[in-house]
């Protein structure tokens, strides 16, 4: 088992790694671009002097990699020693081709806002292609995408590139470390679709749960929460089976003229109530006594 899940991790990084070089279009004539990308910028060149059209580029289609013409501009690109300086060999070469990301992308948009080019794409010695996370910092979450349109077109197919036809093998190891990643497209609902009744590893209900389940709920609430999403879920059976917490049997839980034990308990830790009885604006089960 542990030399699968080796395999998976590895193919995941292999993946990462591989995908990045093709992002930024790295030729294995070209040296490392954090390489030139660092000794660029303790010259304090500005990103648009080597990516010219940043500015006014309004979709992820543009071409913003660093022309010949680009490099002529600092560079005596008639001297072929020089060409060394960036290339292994002084041959004319060229990037690779590459599909975009995202179709809409204005960069230009976003530097009128005010962001600069490292908000996205990471310091000066190791720039990245932004992930979605990124996009979150900014814009909706999985929660409520209303964004997507703004960048992406309608019809796009709106799946990250770690996202290979063996994703599906490896993925409980993203998940597994860094699950806010999953959260930017997938709600709690799409990981049950597949992990339900018998497909559910590692097999956190024994077969005893619901004996014994109080004491795992009451450790760890936020844990039942991650499948159990409506607080129904509980009441369905402990409803029907009359199922109360101890401290509802207490005598003194509603006596008393100022409400008993349970309006000390309500005073305290209101949320603990709500968790069962419904507050709702329709019927709520306060209004049951206290409205009359």
């Amino acid at each position: 088992m542990n030399q699968r899940w080796m395999i998976l991790t590895v193919g995941a990084a292999l993946t990462s790694v591989l995908s990045a070089g093709l992002l930024f279009g790295r030729t294995k004539d070209l040296r490392s671009s954090d390489e030139i990308h660092g000794i660029h910028a303790e010259q304090e060149l500005d990103c648009a002097t080597c990516h010219p059209g940043v500015a006014e580029s309004m979709h992820g289609t543009d071409e913003l990699r660093p022309t010949m013409d680009a490099c002529a501009d600092c560079h005596d690109i008639e001297d072929a020693t020089n060409c060394k300086t960036c290339h292994q060999s002084a041959e004319p070469g060229g990037y690779p081709e590459r599909a975009a990301r995202v179709q809409l992308f204005p960069h230009a948009t976003h530097l009128e806002s005010g962001l600069v080019c490292s908000d996205c794409h990471g310091d000066d010695w190791s720039p990245v292609m932004p992930t979605m996370e990124t996009c979150r910092e900014c814009h909706a979450t999985a929660s409520g995408l209303t964004d997507c349109g703004n960048c992406h077109a309608q019809g796009e197919a709106l799946i990250p590139e770690t996202h290979t036809p063996g994703w599906l093998a490896f993925h409980p190891v993203e998940a597994g470390w860094n699950d806010d990643a999953c959260s930017v497209c997938h709600t709690q609902n799409d990981c049950q679709q597949c992990h339900a009744g018998d497909n559910v590893r590692p097999r956190s209900h024994p077969i005893d749960f619901a004996f014994n389940h109080s004491v795992e709920a009451k450790a760890s609430e936020t844990e039942c929460a991650t499948c159990h999403l409506e607080a129904d879920f509980c009441s369905s059976c402990h409803v029907a089976e009359h199922v109360l917490p101890q401290n509802h049997s207490r005598a003194d839980w509603l006596s008393g003229r100022t409400g008993g034990r349970h309006a000390e308990e309500a005073r305290f830790d209101l949320e603990s109530c709500v968790a069962c009885h419904d507050q709702g604006a329709d019927e709520p089960v306060c209004a049951e006594c206290h409205g009359r």
